[in-house]
């Protein structure tokens, strides 16, 4: 929690989750609130059921995660991957790009959400103009924003994919 009881990095990302699907290139894990972490359920709404599958390819690591909510209960997403600039050392940090289906950013306040999604091209006063949906050069960007209003299949919701194009991934 954050000292005012809200789960602000959520339920899950410090507890051990069970491996269900081990191969070479792809494994799955899942948590259950009521088997995994019991003692929260008193104090979320609902129990529910996460399931994360990473894919290794070649040059890129796909992760693909599904919430199962037994029960009403709010839910969000709120993925933090931290990508050195460059990728590649010896890279050209100005190459790098992020690719978000996102067309809605949430203005935020002591990293809270205040009001309403706006459009992603009223994100000005904070940094460069970023271009999602679509690709953005992250060269003097610095990100740390809520982005919704996924563009994706919609019978899936949205899909966002954190993509290392190289040569090589360790």
């Amino acid at each position: 929690g954050d000292g005012q009881g809200r789960p602000i990095h959520g339920l899950v990302h410090d507890r051990p989750w069970r491996v269900v699907e081990r191969h070479a290139d792809r494994l799955v894990a899942r948590f259950r609130l009521a088997v995994d972490r019991p003692d929260a359920l008193a104090s979320w709404p609902a129990d529910f059921t996460l399931t994360a599958s990473w894919t290794l390819h070649p040059c890129r690591l796909d992760l693909e995660l599904d919430l199962e909510a037994h029960g009403t209960m709010p839910a969000a997403f709120g993925l933090h991957p931290y990508h050195p600039l460059p990728v590649v050392p010896g890279s050209d940090p100005g190459a790098c790009e992020l690719a978000l289906p996102a067309t809605l950013w949430q203005p935020q306040e002591r990293l809270l959400p205040v009001g309403s999604p706006r459009p992603v091209a009223e994100r000005t006063s904070i940094g460069p103009p970023l271009h999602f949906p679509g690709r953005t050069r992250l060269d003097g960007v610095s990100l740390d924003d809520p982005f919704t209003g996924l563009v994706g299949d919609p019978g899936h919701g949205g899909r966002v994919r954190s993509e290392e194009h190289t040569s090589e991934l360790q």
